[in-house]
């Protein structure tokens, strides 16, 4: 059994837009999504319900079972770990692990979120 993992999805949405030479604007237009909810997506801090899927898979001109597929392969050639995202060799530091992490070097709070971590380091 596969289990469901935004960065995945973030992955695979940004590869096959940037494969098809799209811009997130042009395929949040054609999607009928916002620019900035597309970036989330990309970027794995926000979850994509299968409406919008289905909706970015369209964008892409894929069928949705398509970009699930992608999305399925990604997550069984890739191992997701609370060490960070695949490819990576830094590890998350044990406050964020403990979701009381404070990254007081840039001001910036984000609990819980590897994601957003990476954007303060």
């Amino acid at each position: 059994m596969i289990e469901y993992n935004r960065y995945a999805v973030g992955r695979v949405v940004r590869r096959v837009r940037k494969e098809k030479q799209l811009s997130q604007e042009i395929a949040s237009g054609l999607a009928g999504l916002a620019r900035s909810h597309l970036a989330m997506i990309e970027n794995g801090s926000k979850q994509a319900n299968f409406e919008t899927v289905w909706k970015i898979a369209n964008a892409l001109g894929m069928c949705p079972h398509e970009l699930v597929r992608l999305i399925e392969k990604e997550i069984r050639e890739n191992e997701w770990t609370d060490k960070g995202r695949a490819g990576r060799s830094r590890s998350v530091p044990e406050p964020l692990r403990q979701g009381k992490a404070l990254f007081a070097h840039c001001g910036c709070r984000w609990y819980n979120s590897y994601a957003f971590y990476e954007l303060c380091v």
